[in-house]
């Protein structure tokens, strides 16, 4: 069972008068889907995460996330982050205007400044890795910030800065994860190759088995991410969807690939599926199981291929048009939950 949205116009935002619930205003209509909404402090804004999708003579195209804002004054409708090459994964309204955002780009989640729709976006220095759950002080009095964070090497907890100048400085509130700190756990990088289809760079993430960092001729698990609007990224995690640490440490070289159709690399690398929602992202895999071969790092006879939801569908695919992967796990392929 998957969600089906038959017509997207069903999907909008509406205000309604608490004090006479028979007023239903309408405040947007688009071919978009509208999520996360914040009122901004002095009321007259609200502000949403929108995912868009067209359907032009059959042609179908998406777009990564934006952040948008609507006047309820006059109606008009601003995007916030223009410019912005990347993915808007989440949001918080800044108390002295404008918002923090919560930006994808390749592999890294970082936190970016717009002081106004008319600014540019900023990036606001930190670590790398990946920021989540963004919160911030509602009154002016105060500019603290709250977020979770993780990197490869470093499990996720909550973090509270007094300002987010300080924000490589920020301290941790839990220490839920402490423990994984003190193991010996799998290191990961960055990793590119060419789908020699086209000539496009594509990139991943090599997860190598704890004490084995840049080992040759290991044993190869591709784990695919689903979406396929979605990404790796710079994080330790581990949950039935993203457990790319936990196959390492149990002695496989894990390859997380960012396939055409992945966020974080702009709305053309997105929508380069359009056509070919399976060939695609299955030869610009393949590519990176060709160039780990060829780099000397990924045993030829030791490989094997899995993920879930649509990297599940991925994987049922790349199973028909090659027999080099030993074995494949199919999570949610044939449909979903």
């Amino acid at each position: 069972m998957s969600v089906i949205f038959e017509d997207l116009s069903d999907i909008d935002l509406y205000a309604i008068d608490l004090h006479d619930t028979s007023s239903l205003i309408r405040l947007t209509n688009n071919q978009a889907i509208e999520t996360n909404l914040q009122l901004s402090a002095d009321g007259e804004r609200v502000f949403f995460q929108v995912y868009p999708v067209k359907l032009n003579n059959e042609t179908f195209s998406s777009a990564q996330s934006r952040l948008y804002s609507i006047d309820l004054t006059n109606g008009q409708i601003e995007q916030w982050g223009k410019g912005f090459q990347g993915a808007v994964r989440d949001y918080t309204i800044r108390s002295e205007g404008g918002v923090f955002i919560l930006g994808q780009l390749g592999t890294n989640v970082h936190v970016y400044i717009q002081q106004s729709v008319s600014k540019y976006v900023c990036l606001a220095p930190g670590w790398h890795g990946s920021y989540r759950s963004i919160s911030s002080s509602k009154s002016k009095q105060y500019s603290s910030v709250a977020f979770s964070f993780s990197s490869f090497e470093r499990p996720e907890e909550a973090y509270f800065v007094k300002h987010i100048d300080g924000l490589p400085w920020a301290k941790p509130l839990t220490h839920e994860n402490q423990l994984l700190a003190t193991r010996s756990l799998p290191r990961a990088k960055l990793y590119r190759w060419i789908n020699h289809d086209d000539n496009r760079m594509i990139e991943g993430i090599l997860h190598y088995p704890p004490g084995k960092f840049e080992h040759k001729n290991l044993p190869l698990f591709v784990l695919i991410h689903g979406g396929p609007s979605d990404a790796s990224t710079n994080m330790l995690h581990a949950d039935f969807y993203t457990w790319a640490p936990l196959a390492a440490t149990e002695g496989w070289l894990v390859l997380e690939p960012n396939y055409r159709g992945s966020t974080g690399y702009g709305d053309q690398f997105l929508n380069e599926i359009s056509g070919q929602l399976l060939s695609r992202p299955g030869r610009d895999i393949l590519a990176g199981v060709d160039s780990l071969i060829s780099d000397g790092i990924a045993d030829p006879t030791r490989l094997n291929i899995g993920g879930y939801s649509f990297g599940g569908f991925l994987t049922n695919w790349l199973i028909t048009q090659t027999t080099r992967f030993n074995a494949a796990l199919s999570g949610a392929g044939p449909l979903e939950h």
